[in-house]
């Protein structure tokens, strides 16, 4: 009998184990079938926007694009070089370019510079940074040739991000230190102005 009585125990205990598990599987919900509207499955977007990636390839002059240029880069006042800043240079630049035409003058080069370091974010009022080349001007001359226009004309600043160096060395044609620019540019950023 006491071995009968441990069978029936046991299967008491696992007649309601099985009850109280049916019962937390059910809990008298069902599941709707999906109306003919819903077709689509809901996605929750989980990529962000960096600084980096919201802004590109920036260049900061100044004056504000489009208006007048301070006398003082100009024939008028110092015929200085203005100061530049680049940022958010992209990190598989090897060097920036920067250029200066008068396009009033069908776009005559007044500037023309190459393999500026990356890392040299600064260009400072009249230098020419380390390492840099400079491009020799339609008049011989080689460097900044300050804006002195007999009336107003639009000039455009153009900095250039080059993925290489400009195989060429200071002082070769500007315009052929342009166009070796204008091809091997991943980014450009222009900012522009008028002389006084």
């Amino acid at each position: 009998m006491p071995h009968r009585a441990s069978l029936f125990n046991l299967s008491f205990k696992l007649s309601l184990l099985a009850l109280v598990v049916a019962s937390c599987s059910d809990d008298g919900r069902q599941m709707r079938e999906p109306s003919p509207d819903q077709t689509q499955s809901v996605a929750i977007p989980t990529t962000s926007t960096t600084p980096e990636e919201a802004v590109g390839f920036s260049m900061t002059t100044p004056w504000v694009s489009g208006e007048t240029i301070d006398e003082r880069h100009t024939c008028l006042g110092a015929s200085v070089s203005p100061r530049i800043e680049f940022s958010n240079v992209p990190i598989d630049i090897v060097t920036i370019g920067l250029v200066l035409i008068d396009e009033t003058a069908n776009g005559e080069v007044l500037w023309a510079m190459a393999n500026i370091d990356p890392a040299t974010l600064v260009i400072e009022e009249g230098v020419i940074p380390n390492g840099a080349i400079v491009g020799r001007l339609a008049d011989g001359t080689a460097g900044y040739k300050a804006p002195c226009p007999s009336e107003p004309h639009t000039f455009q600043l153009i900095g250039y991000a080059l993925p290489q160096q400009v195989e060429l060395e200071s002082g070769a044609d500007a315009q052929s230190i342009v166009d070796t620019l204008e091809a091997a540019a991943l980014d450009v950023v222009t900012s522009s102005f008028v002389s006084p």
